[in-house]
């Protein structure tokens, strides 16, 4: 079994908390093990001024863009399978990205509205 790091851990190259990966077994040890090993950059991105911003994570150097957009409350986590299996080709560079208040990305809830 293949323990990462635990969340008050931090990646002294990316300097990112690494809160997603936690003890995996089997198979989902394997493709977490890939994924993190194929990871070129993580970070956050500052979306406006009320303190928004988007956390995302980027894999592989391949030649084609594929950028992935999850549904609304879930995480990119839900993509590390795909990213994986990508991986394989060597074809890809991949971007994946949490919604604001989801996974480890910031910022509160709101309505959206035309009026400041």
């Amino acid at each position: 079994m293949t323990v990462f790091p635990s969340e008050s851990e931090t990646d002294t190259t990316l300097e990112i908390p690494l809160q997603r990966f936690n003890i995996k077994v089997g198979r989902e040890n394997e493709i977490a093990n890939k994924v993190r090993q194929a990871l070129v950059k993580n970070e956050y991105f500052a979306l406006d001024e009320n303190g928004t911003e988007l956390y995302y994570e980027i894999y592989g150097r391949g030649e084609h863009k594929i950028l992935f957009i999850n549904a609304s409350g879930r995480s990119l986590d839900d993509y590390r399978h795909l990213i994986s299996r990508f991986l394989d080709l060597n074809q890809f560079q991949m971007c994946a990205y949490d919604h604001r208040t989801t996974g480890m990305s910031k910022g509160k809830l709101q309505r959206l509205s035309g009026d400041k």
